[in-house]
């Protein structure tokens, strides 16, 4: 529960610092450019594909290696080393190769030179995969405070620093170089506390095939399932600058930039769920009452919160672009745009909790078949949509993923043989949402209504949450 909160808290914090900067970054580049600005970094995000959910597998080997010698803790160490050496190699090579190519592909029409930029998002983008496997042996020991304090400190310097540097109108080559810059710092943190926690002075360099082919393979089986939420993540706005125009991917990219912090804040809220779920696997025929209390508590926790945060944003979507964002208002009906958006969101993280669980229990090959396919799907309908409705259409494309949501049956499944049971944990919070979401669109433009409505479904989600799990609540409080 502590760590869930320590998550949550944190996520929170680093959204204010993106629901701040986002408006003042659009305000100050114009809606144009700073889709241009999200197409670029949309393609150095893409090499997050790269990433093999290496904090997973540190996670879990790490983890898992803690109470064993320490020489087997020495080998896991060593072969995520060499796993995120190669995947950095890799990262570099192909943006310094390729720049001119991604340059004359989506950035012919444009004035200035934006060829160093493209190499140092490829740069940055490297350097936060190397932030994953050292966060993810900090998380192992359970000390999610120390991480969230560092995620916190970084993301304020350089989104404060992007501001600043906008404002002053420095161009594309001197805000990546400002990121590279923040990133590198960060991770001198990260490398600093990971060593503190794996006792430094007793680390010895040991290169074990057999150790090395085990995380390999784990990382693998575990890269389709994170691959699928990045290529989902970053290619919707690849596919939009490919077919729409600059003012279409700029009107997306604000809208979707703050959303999908709703599913962001619901991962990083369940994140301390894979080792809970991990330590009582082993044991599943003895354990398996207890695993489901866990897995019925997040899916709980889950909806209710991004249900919430849904609702605490719908009353000021007109404020936040109009008003922070500075968006020029046209015909197009962006702030209804953005409530469509925000009711998809919230919709497609209900998948969170099963797709951690099945992480836990090593399911990881069936999680990643699943999220590419839902990833590869929402893709197609937002090319589809997108072409035929413009940036509505682009929108409601989104909703392809929540063919994920086949975690949350795999996992009732698992546990009590009925693929059913998840739903009727949460078909109460469902039901309340879409009578609150179905008011919402009659009463649009009422201000009044739509702050009533806010509170009182927020109000009903947590009343319901607490009177349902309050034993549950007590439990892991005094844990």
């Amino acid at each position: 529960m502590k760590n869930n909160l320590v998550n949550l808290i944190g996520g929170g914090s680093r959204m204010l610092i993106f629901l701040v900067t986002i408006p003042l970054l659009i305000k100050f580049m114009g809606l144009e450019k700073y889709g241009l600005w999200i197409l670029l970094t949309s393609i150095g995000n893409v090499a997050m594909l790269l990433d093999s959910g290496l904090t997973g597998t540190s996670m879990f080997f790490v983890s898992k290696s803690i109470t064993s010698q320490s020489k087997e803790l020495n080998k896991v160490i060593t072969s995520l080393f060499l796993i995120n050496s190669i995947i950095v190699l890799i990262i570099i090579s192909v943006f310094a190769s390729s720049s001119g190519c991604i340059r004359d592909l989506f950035f012919s029409e444009i004035s200035f030179n934006i060829s160093g930029a493209i190499v140092l998002i490829g740069v940055y983008s490297s350097i936060l995969i190397s932030h994953n496997v050292f966060i993810g042996i900090i998380q192992s020991y359970e000390n999610f405070l120390t991480v969230n304090i560092i995620k916190f400190s970084f993301l304020l310097l350089l989104n404060s620093g992007l501001v600043i540097l906008v404002y002053n109108d420095f161009d594309f080559f001197k805000l990546t170089l400002w990121m590279v810059f923040c990133s590198s710092l960060a991770l001198l943190f990260y490398i600093r506390f990971a060593l503190y926690y794996v006792k430094f002075k007793n680390y010895r360099w040991i290169y074990s095939k057999e150790s090395f082919k085990e995380v390999t393979n784990f990382s693998l089986n575990t890269w389709l399932g994170y691959a699928g939420n990045v290529l989902f993540n970053q290619m919707d706005k690849i596919i939009l600058g490919l077919i729409g125009t600059p003012y279409i991917l700029g009107a997306y990219a604000a809208i979707i930039s703050i959303t999908t912090y709703i599913n962001s804040l619901a991962t990083v809220g369940l994140q301390p769920l894979i080792p809970q779920v991990a330590k009582l696997y082993p044991k599943l025929e003895k354990n398996k009452v207890e695993i489901f209390k866990n897995f019925s508590f997040s899916l709980e926790f889950n909806t209710a919160f991004v249900f919430s945060l849904g609702l605490l944003m719908m009353p000021f979507l007109s404020y936040i672009l109009y008003g922070i964002m500075d968006i020029e208002k046209n015909a197009v009906d962006l702030p209804f745009y953005f409530f469509i958006a925000i009711v998809i969101y919230s919709l497609n993280s209900l998948y969170v909790p099963g797709f951690y669980s099945l992480m836990a229990i090593k399911e990881s090959r069936t999680v990643g078949r699943i999220q590419f396919l839902s990833a590869v799907v929402a893709l197609f309908m937002v090319y589809i949509l997108g072409n035929k409705y413009g940036l509505l259409g682009a929108i409601i494309g989104n909703g392809g993923f929540i063919i994920s949501y086949y975690f949350n049956f795999k996992m009732s499944h698992v546990l009590k043989s009925n693929y059913l049971k998840w739903i009727n944990t949460i078909i109460v919070y469902i039901a309340i949402y879409i009578i609150v979401v179905f008011f919402y669109s009659l009463y649009f433009d009422n201000l009044i209504i739509k702050l009533i409505l806010t509170f009182t479904g927020i109000l009903t989600f947590l009343v319901l949450f607490f009177k349902r799990n309050i034993d549950t609540i007590k439990t892991k409080s005094s844990k």
